[in-house]
Formats: structure tokens, C-alpha cells, sequence
């Protein structure tokens, strides 16, 4: 029965939104143990001044906090500062009084000292960033088992704990806790939580000739990572200082193309990091950590510049950005290259008739039986009309002796049917990605009606991503009901554009004018509103939808993907 409790009330504490701090109490409320509420909430935090009456304090979770071995290189949350206070009056030695939160679930806020007894004596209050009173001082209504448990000044012990709710706010802001007692205003005890931006950051690179520093690191780490000053196993070892042994390289030879990235901040679970590895056009796609809970570990590496991205799945749209290169070797260097490309085009001019005969050859059977082998291969991605259409193009160039034009369109067409297949298997890919498949589907399009077309794109396209082929249904449709009939003057356009937060993507055609009534013919409309649907179910807050308008001659679809920016 306790368990059905707790996970009702965490449903309940859901934060209402990421913009606004939120606040809730149960409509029926029934007292909680201490216990039962870290399930959800893994940490408990109090004001250091136990000895105080009054003690502010919160349940929170814990899923990322400050490396303490490296605590003296690294600026760790300046975000806190602002709350420290001294030991004493006279101290110049301070202590944090705020209690870092790096996700959106929220935390419960309690004060021992006061009960259902001595309620009308207290009163409490709410800050929002130091500054704005969220909640008045007020009277405090709501009680708890006591998880803490305190000595009262007359000797006897706490058994029950003011209960203020549970409090989620955005990142960036803070929520200060207050009590008093209403005889004497002037004493007041508080404690603080700061909702922190944060973003995984590389403090130090490692390749394979590194490995022995990397593992010094983890000792390092093991030997000063517990409040004891005998350390740990290694707490005997003789190591370096570790500013020598964390070093973030950015360049690399030609041989380290294994590469582990260690991280400044310490995590619960290593699928909380998140990155994206991206080199020129081309993107990975976030991907969970899987390594290591400090440590990414990337392999292969080919030669060239990246930027690895890197966030908490917790906070998704704040990112870190690490930029390094691993350089070519000699052969494959541009010198090279062009040596080779000279040195294959005298073969090429030497051996030009065995070539020539050997292309003859290859249009035929691309013709035949590699072009019907793909073409079952993606009958499930594309009209199987425009596949019949486009191979009628094909053999019709073959048979007018047009062999430059029949290659050109064949090579587009397979690539084409290799591009779609490699994407279905994939969820999601870069906007670049998607963009090209599209260009060349137009480019076939094009070469049988004669439409004119344009892409244009006002947003990163190879940082953000798009659903796999969710674009080109609707596509099809403005090319097959729209500019196919048209020639020369049928126009085109797919633009890509955000507003705030939210991306759009619009389709637009000067055809025939679109008539609602043909979606209940139109299955590729069918299927893609249908997978609008699932996808708005399984990202939840980025919801999907299509609209359609007609104005000034052109028909347009419009696709929206909320918070899909953030």
C-alpha cells in the first residue's frame, strides 16, 4: 500500500512545466516515510546548523555531482557561491547553505523541529532566485514521519517533520526555504537549491600510448575519493600530481585512432552521457554512453576533424563541444591522392578500350538484374509507380543511344535505392542526411516532368536531426498531384526553418490545388499521419503535426515539431 502511495504522489510531482516553477501538495494528503521517498529521490540534504531549532531540509536526487580529486583544477559550481555563509561571524572559512539539482524531478522540502503541535508558533516561506517571494510567509498545514531524527531542547525526540511540498523550477533559477519562529522574525533558517546547467565536459584525452597516465588517473581517483585521510586501497602509491596527468589533447597521430575521453564530472549511471560525434556533413547521432561512467571510448577513428558533442540525458538541451583532429598519415595526405589520380588516369588512358567494352557490359546488368534486385529492395520505401517510371526513363536513354544520360540517371536512381534502405534502418538522421535523399528524388523527378524545384534550410542542418524518410510521402504527393502535369512552370520548394524553439518543415507546390477529399485515396498520407502519431507518443513534449493551407496559387503542408530546438 505504501509503495501505491509514493508512486502515486511521484506522478503527482511532476514538474508542470520547464519554464515555471511549479508547486503541489496531494488533494488528500497522507503522511510518507523517509524512506520510502528515497527510492525516488536518492539524496537528503539539511542546513549544516543542526543544533538549531529549526532545520530546513530537502530530498533530492543525486545523479551527478563534483569529481572531489580534481576539485582544485576545475571551477565547480559558481552557481553556488551566491549561497555560501561563514562558520561565525568571525570565520572567513564558508560553507555551501544551496543543494545542487541537475534534473527536473523535482525535490521535497521538510523542516524538523517543527510538528502538528507547535505549528501556530512557525511560520515558512518561499524565495525564487534570491530575490521574489514565491511563496509568503504562511502556516504551516502538512507533516511527515521524521526521517532525520533530532533531540528537541527538552530532551525529548522528533517523531514527525513539517512536510512544504514538492518544488520544480528551470534550470538556472533557485528556490530558498525559509522558517521562523513568529517571536522572534529576526532568526531565520533557510536552505537552498540551485537547478544547475550543466553539460558533461572532457578534462583530460587518452589514447592508446596514454593508457598507463589513464590508469594513474583511476588511482589517483580511488586513493582520494573518500572524506578518510588514509585513502583507500592505493592510498600508499606514490603518484603524480594529477594537473600532469590530466592533459586534453586535441591533436593526434595518425596510429591513435582509439581514443578515451575522461570526464570533469562524476554520475550515477553511464547512459546519463549522451554524445554525438560529428565530422564535416556527417553526424552519429546521440548515442548513450555504454562505456564507462567517466569515460567515453570511441574507435577507428579515420583521419580528420571532429567535434564531439556531449550531454546529460537529463538535460538534453544543454551540450558541451569538444573540437580535435586525428591527422592523416602520409598516404593519405592530398599530395598522395593526387599522385595517385594522376597515376590512375594514364592506366585509365592506356587500358581505355578494355574499360569502354566493360561499360557496355556493367549498363547491362545494372539494366537487368541488379536494378530489379533493388528495386524489391525498396518497394516498401517508394511509389512502386515512380520505380516502374524511372526504369522506363532508364531504357529509353539506353535505347536512343543516350549511354552518358541513361549512366547518369541509373547511378542517381541506385544511389537513390542504397541511401533509402540505409536510412530505414535508423529512427533518426541528420537534416543533411535526409536532405540529400530528397535532392536526389527530385532530381529524378525532375528529369520526367521538367518541374522546377529549390531546397532551403535556415537552421544547423548537421546537428540536428529529422525522422527517417517521414518527408518523402509528402513529397511524392505535391510531384504526383501537383507539378507533374505542369512542365517547365511547376515549382517546388522544401524549406527548413525554426521558430523559437520549435522546427518547421514546409512543402509547397503550384499545381492543382489539393482537395482534402484525396487523402482518403492517398495511403502514403495515411501511413505518414499515423506515424506522426506514434512518434509525438514516444517524444513526449516534442509532439509532430502536418497542417495544410492553399494560398497565392500554392499548395503547402506544413510540418511542426514542437520544442524540437530546445
Amino acid at each position: 500500500m505504501r509503495v501505491i502511495r509514493i508512486l502515486s504522489l511521484f506522478c503527482f510531482y511532476l514538474p508542470l512545466s520547464a519554464q515555471t516553477v511549479s508547486y503541489q501538495l496531494p488533494p488528500m494528503f497522507t503522511p510518507m516515510d523517509g524512506d520510502e521517498i528515497r527510492k525516488y529521490y536518492q539524496d537528503f540534504k539539511i542546513n549544516y546548523e543542526r543544533t538549531n531549532e529549526v532545520v530546513p531540509a530537502v530530498f533530492h536526487s543525486n545523479s551527478i555531482f563534483f569529481n572531489p580529486v580534481f576539485k582544485s583544477e576545475v571551477a565547480l559550481f559558481p552557481e553556488l557561491d551566491a549561497f555560501k555563509k561563514p562558520y561565525s561571524p568571525t570565520s572567513t572559512y564558508t560553507y555551501p547553505t544551496a543543494v545542487p539539482v541537475f534534473d527536473s524531478l523535482g525535490v521535497i522540502a521538510t523542516v524538523n523541529g517543527i510538528n502538528s503541535g507547535n505549528k501556530r508558533d512557525f511560520e515558512y516561506r518561499v524565495i525564487r532566485n534570491r530575490s521574489e517571494v514565491f511563496i509568503p510567509w504562511s502556516t504551516i498545514d502538512h507533516f511527515m514521519p521524521a526521517y532525520w531524527y533530532k533531540t528537541n531542547p527538552d530532551g525529548s525526540e522528533q517523531t514527525e517533520v513539517a512536510y512544504l511540498g514538492t518544488f520544480t523550477a528551470p534550470f538556472g533559477e533557485s528556490l530558498t526555504f525559509e522558517a521562523r519562529k513568529k517571536k522572534k522574525p529576526e532568526d531565520i533558517y533557510a536552505v537552498s537549491v540551485v537547478w544547475i546547467k550543466r553539460a558533461p565536459v572532457i578534462s583530460g584525452t587518452f589514447a592508446a600510448n596514454d593508457l598507463n597516465k589513464l590508469l594513474n588517473i583511476v588511482k589517483y581517483q580511488w586513493k582520494h575519493d573518500f572524506f578518510s585521510p588514509d585513502g583507500t586501497y592505493y592510498g600508499d602509491v606514490p603518484l603524480e600530481k594529477a594537473d600532469s596527468l590530466l592533459v586534453a589533447r586535441r591533436e593526434f597521430d595518425p596510429s591513435e585512432s582509439s581514443i578515451f575521453f575522461y570526464l570533469q564530472d562524476k554520475i550515477r549511471q553511464k547512459d546519463f552521457v549522451e554524445y554525438n560525434l560529428i565530422s564535416g556533413r556527417d553526424s552519429s547521432g546521440w548515442k548513450a554512453n555504454t562505456f564507462d561512467t567517466q569515460i567515453i571510448w570511441l574507435k577507428d577513428l579515420k583521419p580528420g576533424h571532429y567535434t564531439l558533442l556531449t550531454r546529460y540525458s537529463l538535460q538534453r538541451q544543454h551540450q558541451a563541444a569538444f573540437p580535435f583532429e586525428v591527422k592523416p598519415a602520409w598516404y593519405q595526405t592530398n599530395r598522395f591522392y593526387l599522385f595517385l589520380g594522376v597515376f590512375s588516369l594514364l592506366l585509365a588512358m592506356a587500358t581505355g578500350v578494355y574499360f569502354q567494352q566493360r561499360r557496355k557490359l556493367k549498363k547491362q546488368v545494372l539494366a537487368t538484374g541488379q536494378v530489379s534486385a533493388e528495386l524489391k529492395a525498396i518497394r516498401s520505401q517508394f511509389n512502386p509507380h515512380f520505380v516502374f517510371n524511372a526504369l522506363s526513363s532508364i531504357q529509353s536513354l539506353i535505347g536512343h543511344g543516350d549511354t552518358v544520360g541513361a549512366e547518369k540517371y541509373l547511378n542517381d536512381f541506385s544511389g537513390l535505392m542504397r541511401q533509402s534502405l540505409k536510412e530505414s534502418e535508423r529512427e533518426l538522421v541528420s537534416i543533411a542526411q535526409e536532405a540529400d535523399l530528397l535532392d536526389k528524388y527530385l532530381r529524378l523527378e525532375q528529369l520526367r516532368f521538367g518541374f522546377k524545384y529549390n531546397l532551403s534550410f535556415d537552421l544547423d542542418i548537421h546537428t540536428t536531426d529529422i525522422p527517417a524518410l517521414l518527408l518523402q510521402p509528402v513529397l511524392e504527393n505535391a510531384v504526383k498531384h501537383g507539378v507533374s502535369g505542369r512542365g517547365e512552370e511547376g515549382q517546388v520548394e522544401l524549406k527548413f526553418y525554426r521558430t523559437g524553439n520549435d522546427m518547421h518543415v514546409e512543402i509547397s507546390d503550384n499545381g492543382r490545388r489539393w482537395d482534402p477529399a484525396r487523402k482518403k485515396e492517398g495511403f502514403g498520407l495515411k501511413l505518414t499521419e499515423e506515424r506522426i502519431r506514434l512518434l509525438s507518443q514516444v517524444f513526449p513534449g516534442q509532439e509532430i503535426s502536418l497542417d495544410h493551407l492553399q494560398d497565392e496559387g500554392f499548395t503547402r503542408f506544413i510540418f511542426t515539431f514542437k520544442n524540437w530546438m530546445a
